[in-house]
């Protein structure tokens, strides 16, 4: 099937819907599009949100918040929806981003289509070859949603034939791309969808689509600075083994959230390069002989979507691949990590436990709605470790972990 080169601008009032889903190039794009909020607003655009992807409403509508995040009502989606539906009716061009959509049941999906207007919506989605989704996916879940499985473990639960597991019911939700369609076709017609096939050596194919459909000037969006990056496997491993604490401690999802999300992994982040960094490996054989069967059926049901009208952008042949091009031998699993990478990790923790510290200090020096003594009380603390503010945070949870650890050489 030849690219699809000419891509028509949608009409005034349309409303692009971009799902995703997570690791195909989603947070480049956001970033880019939230930068130039303000020049997309003068082009006709609108980029609605003080954030760069849709997140609050995004969570409300999917009936489920960030791992750690406060729940969010579905009258935050419901105001939403009525300010984009506005801004359409106005004439403007609107696109919402967000990789939560790639995750909505059929019934959400309908509910979408219907409060912003089944004749406005357009949907983007983009599908990316298997090989390169199964270990970008298992550090964004390590990063993002306390992962506690080794990559290995991850391999077998989302490719094993007939898993139950939790996370494969996930991962092929939001990257299966016959159930995608399913979905949104019983919703929208097939000419309202543009599926894009991910080309790893072009990483403009995105950005350029959108700017097409949304009747921008070629080279309109800007690269913008992007904080989703990838981190070498030494250093996801050693998230993944905080998150095995965490979850024995007892940390409740705020504090997982707060420390290792926001704390440890942005240390991480923040760590310079060592010799000692290597990529997530390549697929052990039995992996990628069954992501060859399944980039099969990938390309199959991408050709099959074209035929029923959906536009498809980019060569279906690149979602099939070689097994013995993606295979590699068993690498064994890092259990080392330099001196450097480990100070900043440590101190990517004592920030986030300050940044804690600092929220209760002005949380508790918040005056009462009723007078009392003159002095601002405290509240009683509740039992678990969220009670305790920042530095008294990390000394409990040492004292928990010597009580479990034994410590080598101490006499």
């Amino acid at each position: 099937m030849s690219l699809t080169v000419s891509v028509p601008a949608l009409r005034d009032g349309s409303i692009l819907v971009h799902i995703g889903p997570y690791k195909t190039g989603s947070t480049a794009l956001q970033m880019a599009m939230a930068e130039d909020r303000e020049r997309l607003a003068e082009a006709g655009v609108v980029y609605p949100g003080p954030k760069y992807r849709v997140m609050r409403p995004g969570w409300a509508l999917l009936g489920r918040p960030a791992a750690g995040a406060e729940p969010v009502d579905i009258a935050v989606w419901d105001g939403f929806a009525a300010e984009v539906r506005a801004a359409a009716e106005a004439g403007s061009r609107v696109c919402i981003s967000t990789e939560d959509f790639a995750s909505l049941t059929a019934a959400q999906v309908a509910k979408l289509v219907a409060d912003l207007g089944p004749d406005r919506v357009h949907l983007l989605l983009v599908a990316r070859r298997i090989d390169r989704l199964l270990p970008s996916g298992w550090q964004e879940r390590v990063k993002s949603w306390n992962e506690t499985r080794t990559y290995d473990e991850f391999l077998h639960d989302v490719l094993d034939e007939g898993s139950t597991a939790s996370v494969a019911t996930t991962f092929w939700r939001n990257h299966g791309v016959d159930s995608q369609l399913r979905r949104w076709t019983a919703a929208l017609p097939p000419e309202q969808i543009t599926l894009i096939v991910a080309d790893e050596s072009d990483r403009t194919r995105t950005p350029v689509t959108v700017e097409a459909l949304l009747g921008l000037p070629a080279g309109f969006l800007k690269p913008a600075p992007v904080e989703n990056v990838s981190l070498a496997y030494d250093r996801i491993e050693l998230i993944r083994r905080a998150n095995v604490q965490a979850k024995e401690l007892g940390l409740s999802p705020r504090l997982r959230r707060e420390l290792l999300n926001f704390g440890l992994m942005y240390g991480l982040r923040d760590a310079p390069a060592t010799p000692t960094d290597q990529s997530i490996p390549l697929l052990p054989r039995w992996a990628a002989e069954r992501a060859a069967s399944l980039g099969e059926r990938r390309a199959h049901h991408v050709e099959e979507a074209a035929a029923r009208g959906v536009r498809v952008i980019g060569d279906p042949d690149l979602l099939r691949v070689d097994a013995d091009a993606i295979a590699a031998p068993d690498a064994e699993v890092p259990s080392l990590l330099t001196l450097d990478t480990a100070a900043h990790a440590v101190t990517g923790v004592v920030a986030a436990a300050v940044r804690l510290e600092d929220a209760a200090r002005k949380l508790n020096n918040k005056p009462n709605d009723k007078p009392n003594d003159g002095h601002n009380r405290r509240p009683a603390p509740a039992p678990g470790l969220d009670a305790y503010p920042g530095r008294q945070l990390l000394g409990e949870i040492g004292w928990r972990v010597r009580r479990r650890i034994p410590i080598v050489g101490r006499r």
